[in-house]
């Protein structure tokens, strides 16, 4: 393929509103060569039939079953690619004219630049951030410290240690460490997994914020519950397959508290069924986790204490507004931990 080609793979389920938005967006790309291909997740809506019907040359792989685990259509488009750089994104965002060639350009001058991930605004609210940045928490937790706020100008600087499923990755990097875990659920942690793996393994993950997007607001439903179990199991199949043995040791006791306001917050949300089921998933699979865990420690080059942080553990906004004693709680917990990481940091290697 050309040096400025990128191929796109589109992971699809019931797209049908917004997936020809994106794909649109993308071939209005400028600077670099889009070669577009759909992973269809057995969507009934027929959007695999538009896309078809409006762009005849885009190939449409459609699994056999719906998965329900993005993980699974984003290893198909790994071994489906034959180029360099390939950019994984949901169905639901539209591209500016320069996001992946802001992302190529910083990729071609670092080879241990392993993926770039764009900032993404709200799609109904293009001024306002829905993801920019995010990081880990040390609790396994994300930091969306710029979620829903208004956009600045100021500080278009890459910056690194950063990542999501939405991005233009390095296809052989990808591979070597191993690509998508497909034994996680789809919800929080599915594609924060796959970075921060590569990060322990020394590549540099970065988020541009040069380089945007607009992605649709989707709120949680009642028919997206099944994301709540997926949550609670991916978060501790991340601690306990990433994390230094006495990494998890010393936060024990906070992890513990942790789980605590993790109850409080599932049981107002209708979710403890979920919560539970995610817990119960975790023991099951105990064994499997500890392989994972020996396959992980065996990447590690880089410490924990270089690639986790602390800050503002994110809660929706409608939720801390309704009770000011849920602001007050993770105001205050936030403060707590972040002292007892300084603690942390200071006793592990």
């Amino acid at each position: 393929m050309e040096d400025n080609a990128v191929e796109v793979f589109i992971v699809n389920y019931n797209g049908k509103k917004t997936v020809l938005s994106t794909i649109e967006s993308l071939y209005k790309s400028e600077g670099v060569k889009v070669f577009i291909s759909v992973i269809d997740d057995h969507s009934n809506d027929k959007s695999p039939d538009l896309i078809k019907k409006h762009h005849p040359e885009i190939p449409v792989h459609i699994l056999p079953f719906n998965n329900k685990k993005a993980n699974v259509l984003r290893n198909k488009a790994l071994k489906l690619a034959i180029a360099n750089y390939i950019l994984i994104t949901d169905n639901d965002l539209k591209y500016d004219r320069k996001c992946l060639t802001e992302m190529l350009e910083l990729m071609e001058r670092d080879e241990m630049i392993a993926t770039c991930t764009p900032r993404l605004m709200h799609w109904d609210e293009p001024n306002k951030i829905y993801s920019a940045g995010t990081k880990i928490h040390f609790i396994g937790a994300a930091i969306s410290g710029q979620r829903d706020m208004y956009y600045q100008e100021s500080g278009k600087q890459p910056s690194v240690n950063s990542g999501s499923g939405i991005c233009l990755l390095r296809r052989a990097v990808a591979l070597d460490i191993g690509g998508f875990d497909e034994n996680l659920l789809q919800g929080w942690g599915s594609d924060g997994e796959f970075y921060q793996r590569l990060l322990r393994a020394g590549y540099k993950c970065l988020y541009v914020p040069s380089a945007f997007a607009l992605h649709e607001n989707k709120l949680q439903v009642t028919n997206r519950k099944f994301r709540a179990v997926g949550q609670t199991y991916n978060r501790w199949v991340f601690i306990l397959s990433h994390y230094s043995l006495r990494l998890i040791i010393l936060l024990f006791p906070v992890l513990i508290v942790y789980e605590f306001f993790q109850m409080g917050f599932v049981i107002m949300k209708g979710l403890f069924r979920q919560y539970i089921k995610g817990n119960i998933l975790v023991l099951k699979n105990f064994s499997t986790i500890l392989k994972k865990r020996n396959f992980v420690q065996k990447l590690r080059v880089v410490s924990d204490k270089k690639i986790l942080f602390s800050g503002i553990i994110y809660v929706a906004p409608a939720l801390i507004e309704k009770n000011r004693l849920i602001k007050l709680a993770v105001s205050g917990f936030s403060f707590l931990m972040n002292h007892y990481w300084l603690f942390v940091k200071k006793v592990i290697p």
